[in-house]
């Protein structure tokens, strides 16, 4: 079944991209992945130009610093709350909602002081949401 879904969407990915629906395959799941990968890499290399590969490795990175910072945050606010309020809902909802709040401002501040360029492009859409 898992194979079935995996070449129905290569299938469809490959189809959209090429105009054409070859895809060559073999028996195990892992070499479907192998066959597919590298021929839709030199698609979108065609398509899109070149890929950048080293600036998404930086940007891997600055997300997975910033991600670490969110737990190093979140995850103890968590544990204290939790420990000093109980399992009750509103206990729960008080805990998890401060860790989230904190967590979150926490990614969004490391994240920009790591200088990931997404953020930038996330933070453009509040102008239109405001607007609207």
């Amino acid at each position: 079944m898992i194979k079935a879904v995996a070449l129905g969407l290569a299938l469809v990915v490959t189809v959209l991209l090429t105009g054409c629906g070859v895809i060559v395959t073999d028996e195990a799941p892992a070499g479907d992945i192998r066959a597919s990968a590298p021929a839709l890499l030199m698609v979108f290399r065609s398509r899109l130009g070149q890929i950048g590969f080293a600036e998404t490795a930086r940007t891997f990175l600055r997300v997975t610093v910033a991600s670490a910072a969110l737990a190093a945050v979140a995850y103890p606010l968590w544990y204290v709350l939790d420990q000093a309020l109980g399992r009750s809902v509103p206990a729960q909802v008080v805990a998890l909602g401060s860790a989230f709040v904190a967590g979150f401002g926490v990614y969004l501040i490391s994240c920009r002081l790591l200088g990931v360029r997404e953020l930038n492009t996330l933070l453009s859409l509040r102008g239109r949401f405001r607007r609207g």
